[in-house]
Formats: structure tokens, sequence, C-alpha cells
């Protein structure tokens, strides 16, 4: 095999580079020894004197050490001597001492009155060291000493060095040191104080020649501001920011943004609407059209400025600030159009990991608008985020750079939370594009909030309205981020991702959880994931369980549970059983882990792996915690008896000495007793009794849905058997009629229409039309139902009685009209029908529509039992549920045919005893043998008390010839 060549060279490289160090030689091993039979303080007075630079910086370190052991003869005999070795020590021990004495300070083992007597000196040094890193590490010190010191110790020992260090002829480390020391001195004067004796210098400092101190005095104008006041912060600190904000160093107007975006809470309204937004205004246009660094701050600080200026801007003055952020995120396109050749084509837009926003700057301005989005948003206003914003979320977005997409996603929980449920649906398109992004950068972002989104998207009034139709897109985007997550290496943000998975049952339905994200959950806990992946997967199953509203997916998921994770043959998913229990005791009630799980945790006292049976002795205790007496004795007994098994039969060491321990813990688990008196409820109590109720209450509100269901199902079925039948009907009196006119009816052009007298009312058939040149001479048929709706026979009758021009006697018209009033038609019926109130059913009880609701969960290899079965001999595998909700897998007259007592209540019972033809009411069977039949009667129709009524859309009776 022939290496590379590349490959070669690096080799080469590596030998030639490395070094092979040769052993101390016996004198420097001597030299670095030290008496193991001296004190801690002897040891390190010792090696302050004659140790190497490492020892004395490893000495100066352990000083807090030193401070707690004895503290007066480390005061009086180490801090001298460290002094005395930082007169001509090196970078290293200076940094060490400094970081040493701050700590002192901070943990008040140093007192002021000690480091003015031994340190002050020292630490003055160096302050004004050459070294800039020795001088700004003692000068941290000097201020935290500073801010421990009274007033007046302040304006007699640190005031005149600090004016002295600020004057012109001092170096620019001492005006720098001045102008940090003048700002914590002014924490420590009133007003009248730092106007008379420190105003004069600040100004002075401002106005240096040197544009790193006048930054380092911009950014001190804060605490001094805050001391002075608003009404002298406003006429004497604004003034002199206003000037800074004009430099000509770019670190100096950075400087003045920052101070002046910490100075708003301070200023009054006039103030800020005559001179900080004026002044902000033209900090930004020159920081768009310099396109610097300033234009990052000013992008960093935009949000900040506009909420806090939000009251003092006029529309359009807000209008400018929002057309600045919009031009801002539109600079990489402009700037690529006006100048193609700074970047090379092959990096341009280049997406690469390699690739960090810090190579363009015009990329860490979008980032910086990506960031403050949720404050313009409340800027802008939500009612105004469409106009506004929504053009630029969508482009930012959909931005080249994924640092800029992360930070939209991780903020877009803040924008959806600003819009609200009434108008978050404007951003559902970003939202999803975002959430499908095969970049794992952009998903870091937004999968640790997830669940706030998604639940915002839920309580949407649209979504609520169409929840099966608009929530499919937000299962695919969540299946394909979570796709592209579980092939990466990112295992922590799996975790998070599948953690997310628990706040889906506020935004989705059982069903949609159950054939969407159940599978995948439980390939998660069966796969070679990460342990914590899988621990997030079964807390994930547990919620899923709990918050299912469907008894028979509730019982397939507990054993599925058991037979891929307890009975499994691989002993990792025993242990990630054991694992999962505590899930399942932290969400369920204990009512339910006792009927459901308890007895197989007890099984794996015998598992065969040494492992498993130490994870459960782990679990003992807990287990234990479940039990109440007098109801759980049984349970109590098996208890006992696995754990006296454990302690008598347990050959393994380690299993061992987990029983020994669990057994003592056990003991001292209290076992609550419940008497006829009742018993005192704890905080423990009370929570498993919420959530007996919280289960409770979703099997009762499931078994009212199926009720519901069934109740609805038989009523759907009522009214299409009624609906065929009228068709059949009505097919056989068209075909009859129009065989009977052929024969018998005669055109004339003068003979008129001639009423006739029937038994009830007449009417026009709907079939004839009249001809040009000739009438049809309408025939009365004998009925014994009406078909027909009562506002189509009072119409008819109206137009015949029109038609015949013939006067009807009124109190034969109006008992038409009152029996035309009085049928009402099988959709009618329907309508006024009502479901009878519902009342909780016991376990295993017959459900609406002749099915029973399914068995609880076995407790024994996840079979069902004889009992289990349905009365046609269904097994518990056969419950399937419809699209209604109505479980299917029977069969027989039971399930199919219907009695006269399912017709709702509204349909009147009683038949009319004065109509010669009505035929009997039929019975379920005879009901279900006519069924088809055109001729079959209806077995809803019916005819009220009043008088008799001929239904003129029936076909005549059999064996009736009609008259002519």
């Amino acid at each position: 095999m022939e290496w590379p060549k590349d490959m070669l060279e690096d080799i080469e490289d590596f030998r030639s580079e490395r070094s092979i160090r040769s052993p101390k030689s016996n004198e420097e091993i001597e030299k670095l020894s030290v008496d193991e039979n001296l004190s801690p303080l002897e040891r390190a007075l010792f090696l302050l004197s004659n140790g190497e630079d490492v020892q004395k910086s490893s000495v100066i370190s352990s000083l807090a050490a030193l401070m707690k052991q004895s503290p007066s003869e480390t005061q009086r005999r180490v801090l001298p001597k460290i002094c005395d070795l930082l007169r001509s020590a090196e970078l290293d021990v200076h940094l060490a001492a400094a970081s040493a004495v701050s700590s002192l300070l901070e943990t008040k083992q140093l007192t002021t009155q000690t480091f003015n007597t031994i340190l002050f000196t020292t630490v003055m040094n160096g302050v004004e060291s050459k070294d800039s890193a020795i001088s700004g590490a003692w000068l941290k010190t000097l201020l935290i000493a500073v801010a421990k010191y009274t007033p007046d110790v302040v304006r007699r020992e640190i005031l005149p060095v600090a004016l002295a260090k600020g004057q012109l002829s001092q170096s620019v480390l001492s005006r720098l040191a001045s102008c940090e020391m003048l700002g914590v001195i002014a924490t420590k004067f009133e007003s009248v104080r730092i106007r008379r004796e420190l105003l004069g210098l600040v100004t002075s400092l401002c106005q240096d020649v040197d544009y790193e101190v006048r930054s380092c005095m911009c950014r001190q104008l804060e605490p001094i501001a805050k001391q002075l006041g608003s009404e002298l912060t406003g006429t004497l600190i604004l003034t002199e920011l206003v000037e800074l904000a004009k430099d000509e160093e770019c670190s100096v107007r950075i400087a003045c943004l920052e101070t002046l975006v910490s100075l708003l809470d301070q200023l009054d309204k006039d103030v800020k609407e005559t001179t900080v937004v004026p002044l902000l205004q033209q900090c930004f246009e020159s920081a768009l059209a310099a396109k610097d660094a300033t234009l990052q701050v000013a992008c960093r600080l935009c949000g900040k400025f506009c909420y806090q200026l939000k009251d003092a801007l006029s529309n359009d003055r807000r209008k400018w600030f929002l057309d600045f952020y919009r031009d801002v995120v539109l600079l990489d396109a402009k700037h690529t159009k006006t100048q193609p050749t700074v970047v090379a084509p092959k990096t341009m837009g280049s997406c690469s990991p390699s690739a960090s926003i810090e190579d363009d700057p015009i990329a860490e301005c979008r980032r910086l608008c990506a960031y403050n989005l949720p404050a313009m948003a409340l800027f802008a206003e939500a009612h105004n985020f469409d106009r506004e914003l929504l053009s630029t979320l969508q482009r930012l977005a959909n931005d080249q750079h994924p640092r800029v997409k992360r930070t939209v996603a991780a903020g877009f929980h803040e924008v959806a939370k600003i819009l609200g449920p009434a108008l978050v649906s404007s951003v559902r398109s970003q939202f999803l594009s975002l959430l499908k992004e095969s970049s794992l950068e952009v998903l870091q972002g937004i999968i640790p909030r997830l669940g706030d989104s998604l639940r915002l998207f839920a309580q949407h009034a649209s979504l609520g309205v169409s929840k099966f139709g608009g929530l499919p897109d937000f299962i695919s985007a969540i299946v394909s981020c979570s796709q592209t997550v579980s092939k990466s290496h990112l295992w922590r943000l799996h975790e998070e991702l599948v953690h997310q998975y628990c706040l889906l049952p506020d935004c989705l339905t059982s069903d949609q959880i159950y054939y969407k994200f159940v599978p995948r959950t439980f390939k998660l806990l069966s796969s070679k994931h990460v342990l914590p992946v899988r621990l997030a997967a079964g807390q994930a199953v547990c919620v899923f369980i709990r918050r299912n509203r469907r008894k028979e997916q509730r019982q397939e998921l507990c054993s599925r549970l058991i037979e891929d994770l307890g009975a499994n043959r691989s002993c990792w998913n025993r242990l990630l059983f054991i694992d999962v229990c505590g899930f399942l005791v932290e969400t369920f009630s204990k009512k339910f882990f006792k009927t459901v799980f308890f007895e197989f945790v007890l099984v794996l006292a015998k598992d065969p792996v040494a492992n498993v049976r130490l994870r459960l002795c782990r679990f003992l205790p807990r287990l234990k915690s479940v039990l109440k007496l007098p109801t759980d004795r049984l349970l109590l007994q098996q208890f006992n008896l696995v754990t006296r098994h454990l302690l008598t039969t347990e050959k393994d060491p380690d299993v061992q000495a987990g029983i020994n321990v669990a057994f003592k813990e056990s003991d001292r688990v209290d076992i609550p007793v419940e008497t006829f008196s009742g018993r005192t409820f704890f905080e423990d109590d009370m929570l498993d009794a919420k959530k007996e109720d919280e289960e409770r209450q979703i099997e009762l509100e499931e078994e009212m849905e199926l009720a519901a269901a069934a109740e609805q199902e038989k009523i759907d079925k009522e009214s299409a058997k009624q609906s065929k039948q009228l068709n059949d009907t009505k097919k056989s009196k068209s075909g009859k009629k129009s065989s009977f006119s052929a024969g018998k009816i005669t055109k004339s052009h003068t003979s008129p229409a001639i009423g006739r007298k029937t038994s009830g009312t007449q009417k026009s058939s709907p079939t004839q039309t009249p001809v040009s040149g000739s009438k049809s001479v309408p025939v009365a048929s004998k009925s014994v139902t009406n078909k027909a709706p009562a506002g189509d026979r009072l119409v008819n009758n109206t137009e015949h009685l029109g038609e015949q021009k013939v006067g009807k006697k009124p109190d034969q018209l109006n008992a038409a009209i009152s029996m035309s009033t009085h049928s009402a038609s099988p959709r009618t019926l329907q309508k006024r029908a009502t479901v009878p109130p519902l009342s909780p059913k016991p376990p295993n009880s017959p459900l609406p529509g002749g099915t029973l609701s399914p068995p609880s969960p076995l407790l024994a290899g996840g079979k069902s039992s004889e009992g289990s079965k349905s009365p046609s001999g269904a097994s518990r595998g056969s419950f399937s549920r419809a699209s209604g909700g109505v479980s299917r897998g029977f069969s027989g007259a039971g399930s199919t045919s219907r009695s006269s007592s399912h017709v709702p209540s509204t349909v009147g019972k009683a038949r009319d005893k004065t109509s010669s033809h009505m035929p009997p009411s039929p019975t379920a069977g005879s009901l279900k043998s006519s069924h088809g039949r055109k001729d079959a009667p209806n077995a809803s129709s019916h005819t009220s008390n009043g008088p008799p009524h001929v239904d003129l859309h029936s076909p005549p009776t059999r064996g009736v010839k009609p008259k002519t």
C-alpha cells in the first residue's frame, strides 16, 4: 500500500517538530524538592523565597486557603513577602497576585484597613506600570477596593490620585486609569460634589486628544449621569454625548451609542423628542452610509432604541426607523450589485460550516437585525406586522447565511407570542420553512422552543376550526425535522427535540399523535441511540398514553410498552423499562400504575442479568410508595415476597449490597392507611387524587363521545333508510301515474277541469305539464301515507284550487292545511330529534350501537382473555374505530337492524285508525326483510289525529281502482 505524498509530508513534519525532553538533573530535582514535614505556611514562605516562578505563582494562587487556615499569620508574614516579590516579578506572578487579592476583597477575607496598610502602595505601583497588562490587572483590583471604601476614605485617599492621573501631562495609561476611577468614585459622591469636584475633569477627558481616552470617558458617563439626576443629565451629560457622536473615530461613536441607550430611562420625553431622536437619526444615517463597525452597533441597539423611544416618536419618525431597519436587511443585495468584485463568486453566499459570520460584516448586520426582530415587532405593533415587517421576516428566514436563519428561528416564538393567536397565522409559512431546514445550525435555534410556537399556532381560531385540515403541514414539518436530526451526530439536539414531543398533545389530536409520532417514538425506544435520547422517548410515550383519548389506543400502548421493553430479550431494553416506570409513576396516578405495571415490574426480580436486578433494587422503595392499605394488601404481600426472595437467594455481591440498601429505605417508607373515619391528606395524596380525577374525566368524555357518535349514526342510518324508501315510493308512483294517464286522460281545448270530491285534498300531478292548446286533467289518487313536504303540499293544493276555479269549503281547506303542516319530512324529523342525556357507565358495560367497551389492560403476557371478547366472538385486536368514532368488527342483527324504538321521539307512533289502508307498524325483522323493495312501506311515516288526508304523491293501493 502506497501512502499519499501529502500524508507522508505531514508525517515528516510531525517527526521533525516533535521534541524529546531530556530528564531532569539531580540538582534540578533537589532544587524543586520540599520537605514534607513543613506546615502549609512554612512551605509557602520557603517557596516564595527559594522557589521557581511557577512555584511562586502557585503559592500566590493558594493565598485564599492560607487566609482561611491562619489569617493573622498570613497577613503578618506572607503578604509582606509577596509585596517584596512583586517589585521584580514577571508578568505571570503579577497576574496571579492581582487575581488573588481581588478574590480576597470580594469574599471579604481581606479588610480595607489591611489593604491600605500592606497592599495599597503595591497596587498603585502596579497601576502605574508601563506594561498595559500589569496596569490593567492591578487597576481592576483597585476599583474593587474603591467600591468597598467609605465616601470619606475615597475622598481622602483615592480622589487625589484620580485627579492627578487625569491631567493632560500624564501618560495615556494614566489618563485611562483616571477615567475608570472617576466612574467608580462618582458612585460614592452626591450630585453637588460631583458637579463641583469631578465635572470639570470629566469634560476635559471627553475632549482629550487621544481617542482611547475619549472612548473610555464616554463609557463612564453612565454612572456619573445616574448620580447627577435627570435634569443635569439632560443639560450637561447629553451635551457631551452630542459632541462625541460626531467624533471621527469609530470606537468613540460606538461608545456614545452604547452610553446613550443606557441613559434613555433617565431622560424626559421632551429631551428625547428634541435631542435624542435627531441625534440617533444622524448616527444611523452616517453608519448606513459608511458601513463600518458603527452600523453593527446600530443594528444591535436598534430594537432597544425603538422600544424605549416609542412614546416620543411621531408617525413620520416611526416610519423612518422602520425604513432604516428594512434597508439594513436589504443591504446585502444592494451591496452585491454595486460592488460585485468584493466577494469572489465561489465564496459568495457560501453556507459551509467553515464560513464564520465575522468574515462578512454585512451578514453580521442582518443577524443583528434578526436578533432585534421581536423588539421591532413590538415597536410596529401586532396589527401592523403584516404591512410593515412580514416581508422582512420572509427575507431573513430565507437568508443565505445559516446563522442569520438560526437567529430568526431562535426568536420566532417571541414574534408568535407578540402576534398572539389571532394573527399568528400570518407567519405560518415562515415557521414551516425554518422547521424543514436541512441545516442543523438552523434547527438548533428553533427546536428548544418548538412547543411554545406550536401551542400558539394551535390556539389560532382558524386552526381550531380546521384542526384536521391545517395541522398536517406542521406534522410533516416536524417529521422532516426529526429525520434530519436523527441522522446527525448531535444527540443533545435530538434529545431536546424528543422532549418537545411531550407538548404535542396540546396541539394535535390523539389520532394524529398515535399514527404519526407513536411509531417513531417506539422506534427510538428499541433502537441503538444514546441513553438520554431513549429516556426522552420513554417520557414522551408516557405523556402520549396519559393524554390519549381513545381507550383501545391506551391499552395497546401499555401492552406494547410491556412487550417491547419489559419482556424484551435485550437486557438494555429491560433496564430502560424500569426507568420508564419511574416516568409512569410521575405521570399517572398510583391506581393506574398498580393496575397495569406493578406486577410486571416485580417479575424482573428473577431476571437472569444482574444489572437488571440491581436497577430493580434501586426502584423498590419508590415502588412501595404507591401502595395503600387495606386496598393493596395483596400487592404488598407480593412486594414483601420479592424483597425476601432477593435477600435470601441473591448471590451477586453488587445486587446483595443494592437489596440491603433498598430494604432499609423501604422500611422508612410509610404506607398510608385508609380508614372509615378518613385519613390526613398530604400534598402527594392531593396530587394523586387530582391525577385520578383527570383520568376519570378523560374516560367519561370518551364514553360520551362514543355514545353521541353512536346515536348520531343511528339517526343518520334511519334518515338514509327513510329517504331511500321515499325515493322508491316516488319512483313507483310516477311510473304507475304515467301508465294510467296514458290510457285514460284525454286532451281537449274546450272541456274545463272539473273538481272531484275525494276523502282528502286534491292536487295536480307534478309530472303533468301543460301543452300548448290543451290542459291536463288532474287525477286524484288515494294513498295511506303522505310523503310530500308540508310546504309543497300546501302550495300545490292552493294552485290546484285556483286552477279548478272551484271554491272549497273553509273547514275542508283548514283540515288540509293542518294535515300538511303537521306532517314532516324525514330531514325535519332528524333535526328535531334529540340525543338523550348520557350517564357514566361502569367498565365493560355495553356502549351505544351494540358494542362493548374495551376491556381493561391485562396483567400477563400482553394477551387478551376470553372475557375481553365481544358478543360476536371478536377478540380485543378486532377493536377498530371508524371515522365516526363507533367501534367496528361486530356482525349480526344487533349491529344492522333497527326497530321502531329507534325512531326519534318527535315522530308520532300512533296510527290514524280512520285510514283503512294504513299498514301495521313493521318490526325489525320485517323492516329488514322489506329493505330494498320499492313498494315497502316507510316505518317512520305517520298520521296525526286530525282529519283523514290522502297523499297524492303515493301510488294507488293494490286492489282499489282509482276513480276517473
